[in-house]
């Protein structure tokens, strides 16, 4: 098992989009939080799949990780 990190951003239409920057181009839409962490759940499985079957490298995941934010001036 192995854990990534995502981005899940509220969209201004609603809803909310995920990205993986470990996998990229693995993106994915939800209209509520938990749909959205469903589907980038799927869409990690199916691209590291797809990764398996094409016999290419697959990103570490991280395991103990510590994820914060920071605000900065927008000048």
């Amino acid at each position: 098992m192995a854990k990534f990190v995502i981005y899940l951003q509220p969209l201004e239409e609603g809803g909310y989009m995920a990205t993986v920057p470990a996998l990229p181009g693995c993106v994915t839409w939800g209209d509520t939080r938990k749909e959205t962490l469903h589907r980038v759940t799927e869409a990690i499985e199916g691209y590291i799949a797809s990764l398996k079957k094409h016999g290419e490298e697959i990103p570490p995941g991280i395991e103990q990780a510590t994820v914060d934010t920071v605000e900065v001036a927008l000048v």
